[in-house]
């Protein structure tokens, strides 16, 4: 049985204890894992990021590393320039390590 016959919920969950290089190269194996990383990607990124030491917390979400808005006092664990026009998981790993925008123009 290969990984990609398991149900996805565990290709998930062993996905999880992956660092970040790691899920690039297996974004470079085929299309068939490009897309299934893409559709779960923030589930999958966001433990990423946790197993990588971004984040304290694996239950961090992604609107609670950066500034509160509201100008409410909250300890932030990135500044506002990090935290710009971050639209998931994957902008932030990518942010943290330089060879997802590699994998994301070389797939397309």
């Amino acid at each position: 049985m290969s990984l990609t016959e398991l149900p996805p919920e565990i290709v998930i969950i062993i996905l999880s204890f992956l660092p970040v290089s790691s899920l690039c190269a297996i974004l470079r194996l085929n299309k068939k894992w490009f897309l299934f990383i893409d559709e779960n990607q923030n589930t999958i990124y966001r433990d990423a990021a946790y197993l990588e030491g971004y984040m304290p917390d694996p239950a961090t979400l992604l609107e609670g590393i950066g500034p509160r808005e509201d100008g409410m006092e909250r300890q932030a664990l990135y500044s506002r320039r990090v935290t710009a026009g971050l639209e998931g998981w994957k902008d932030f790993c990518a942010y943290q390590n330089y060879c997802l925008p590699i994998v994301r123009m070389t797939l397309m």
